[in-house]
């Protein structure tokens, strides 16, 4: 019970200390503003309020003096007061009525006895006046009153003079109460919260270094996994590169520039014809022997293979090779047969067949359909010979460049009738080398324009 009274006590200390630190330095009081007239018998005006501090909805009394000094020997007509009010009210009667002001003007006059009557229009030379007019604060903030008093003197000129109030601070007490509760909380934080603060901070920062030791023995385990599934897949790799996807590759090569002499000039049939029966061939020994594709991701083997799939599907149609052909075809020649040996083959009836096909494969309609496949041969033969290329990286000390350039020589022309799976395929695989694989890369992938309107 001790304790508690005692810590009940400190705490009552502690919020009186608060709540003194937290109420307003500067005392109340009124302020008084007055022009400076130039020349000395001009109208003397001066404007005193008698608050400085104010609640929101609380009324505070703003007086005005205008004097017409002796000197000036003249009187004034059409006085005229305006008060610039904005985050102030007028007070109100019973029946909503403003007290005291018409518009913008103080309407009340202190006259003898204190008594209130109307603003006078006219002052005769000597003779002043005292307005006054209640006012109710309305905006928090330190807010200003300016008066302008107008008047035409007797050679009928128009006349202005003006005073500006120092700004009032109006308050709300709900704020106020607010602001007291924050200031004491920074203090108990500052005064009593110290230690367990900095309890919570060792806390956090063993944490903090615990979790980074952890990171950091998590790194090395991938790193060491990832080292040892190196060794072990480089050299699969690289003997599946050397013994299936460069010969693909090449033969695929053949095939395009051979066409495009033979598109050129009708010349090199021969050789088109070699190559489009090694390149099939070489899938069938890629296909018999491993199975397909095995590069470093996912989604440049589903491109490939769904480039693979389209082609053979297009070869197989009955108006183009057939399988039939195919597969009698390709049981005459090795992977390995080069255009002598091909050669030789010749007369044999499958191999005269396929010629006939192949003439007639270069012939309207279905050349439009061969030349669609030469643009996807284009592509295909592109990112096959990067994703070779990207396992000796590591190797080299260099990463291997994107082949864009030959990506968007691939795509003029494209037909998304006959071929817009592969072109999804295509965007499901360049989304993922430039969304999970490139903020690894010290270089990001950067696709041209016709590349990027290609997947959209």
């Amino acid at each position: 019970m001790v304790v508690i009274a005692s810590a009940a006590a400190g705490l009552a200390l502690w919020f009186a200390r608060v709540s003194q630190d937290a109420a307003p330095s500067d005392p109340a009081g009124s302020i008084v503003a007055t022009n400076r007239p130039l020349p000395a018998d001009d109208l003397r005006i001066e404007a005193w309020i008698d608050q400085n501090r104010l609640n929101i909805g609380e009324r505070a009394t703003l007086s005005l003096t205008i004097e017409n000094p002796s000197t000036n020997k003249q009187a004034i007509s059409n006085l005229t007061i305006a008060v610039s009010k904005p985050a102030f009210e007028v007070p109100r009667d019973s029946r909503g009525q403003p007290v005291c002001w018409t518009g913008d003007s103080p309407a009340c006059v202190l006259g003898p006895g204190a008594a209130r009557t109307p603003l006078p229009k006219n002052l005769a030379p000597g003779e002043s006046l005292v307005a006054v007019a209640g006012v109710v604060a309305h905006d928090p903030g330190r807010q200003s009153l300016t008066i302008t008093v107008s008047w035409t003197d007797t050679k009928g000129s128009w006349r202005r003079g003006s005073v500006i109030l120092k700004p009032i601070e109006c308050e709300s007490a709900v704020r106020r109460r607010v602001l007291l509760l924050v200031r004491g909380a920074q203090s108990f934080l500052k005064d009593l919260a110290l230690p367990f603060v900095l309890a919570g901070l060792g806390y956090f920062l063993k944490k903090f270094d615990d979790d980074r030791k952890d990171a950091r023995e998590d790194a090395e385990k991938e790193q060491a996994r990832v080292a040892q599934t190196w060794n072990l897949m480089l050299p699969k790799s690289h003997a599946n590169s050397e013994q299936f996807y460069l010969p693909i590759a090449s033969a695929v090569d053949g095939l395009i520039g051979s066409f495009e002499k033979w598109q050129l000039k009708g010349e090199a049939f021969d050789k088109l014809f070699y190559f489009f029966c090694l390149w099939l061939r070489q899938l069938r020994a890629m296909q018999t022997a491993i199975g397909g594709f095995y590069l470093k991701n996912r989604e440049s083997e589903n491109f490939l293979a769904d480039a693979w799939d389209s082609l053979i599907e297009w070869v197989d149609r009955e108006s183009v090779f057939s399988r039939d052909l195919r597969d009698r075809v390709l049981l005459l020649i090795e992977p390995s047969s080069t255009f002598a040996t091909f050669n030789d083959l010749g007369g044999t009836e499958s191999i005269e067949k396929a010629r006939k096909r192949m003439k007639k494969i270069l012939s309207a309609p279905i050349l439009a359909e061969l030349e669609q496949r030469i643009r996807l041969l284009r592509l295909f033969v592109a990112v096959l010979g990067f994703e070779m290329n990207r396992p000796y990286e590591v190797w080299y000390g260099e990463q291997e460049a994107f082949p864009a350039e030959k990506c968007v020589q691939a795509i003029e022309g494209w037909n998304d009738t006959e071929m817009n799976g592969i072109k999804k395929s295509f965007k499901t695989y360049l989304e993922k080398l430039g969304q999970v694989e490139q903020p690894t890369r010290s270089q990001s992938l950067v696709l041209p324009e016709q590349l990027k309107r290609f997947i959209a």
